[in-house]
């Protein structure tokens, strides 16, 4: 699978990705593309919000199935964020191990 980096916005600790090759696109998408946003919650913590976006290719349809299939699986922001990712989204003193 191979993903370009689409925006960084450290700041609004923001990071876009799209998956531009590779089996997930089954030949029938130009590309998925993720935004994630990370924001505080109440209990102190962080919630991660993703947002995928599909690009068809040609007259192809995505059902909603398909959709919701790929949902199903186990998805968390800690497996599509590399660690250098979070190491530039969160503040030096968070990011330390």
């Amino acid at each position: 699978m191979k993903q370009k980096v689409e925006a960084l916005d450290k700041e609004n600790y923001a990071y876009n990705y799209s998956v531009i090759e590779g089996d997930a696109l089954m030949n029938k998408l130009e590309k998925i593309t993720y935004e994630t946003k990370l924001e505080p919650s109440a209990t102190g913590g962080s919630v991660c919000k993703t947002t995928s976006k599909y690009y068809t290719i040609g007259d192809f349809e995505l059902k909603e199935e398909g959709i919701k299939e790929a949902k199903k699986r186990p998805w968390d922001c800690s497996r599509q964020l590399k660690p250098t990712s979070w190491q530039i989204l969160m503040p030096t003193k968070i990011s330390q191990y």
